[in-house]
């Protein structure tokens, strides 16, 4: 697996309102929210319960599914696969 770039997420993210507060690399990658691919070029799936509630800013309601729209998740999820 690649080394985990901290400076290339950082400049995916500046500028970004994220409700969350980047949590997602800002606690080592251990607070990962759970997305799956699907096939989709710029959107994930969320996998979590409830995505709704954890005031996500990026989490899009679609029929019964929620689509992750984070540019900062996609790309862990694309580069590390985690």
């Amino acid at each position: 697996m690649d080394r985990i770039d901290i400076g290339e997420l950082d400049m995916l993210s500046d500028g970004l309102n994220c409700s969350k507060g980047r949590s997602c690399y800002g606690s080592g990658f251990t607070n990962l929210c759970k997305v799956e691919d699907i096939g989709l070029q710029h959107s994930y799936v969320c996998l979590e319960s409830r995505p709704y509630t954890q005031e996500c800013s990026f989490a899009v309601p679609f029929g019964d599914r929620h689509f992750c729209k984070c540019p900062v998740r996609i790309h862990i999820i694309r580069k590390y696969r985690k």
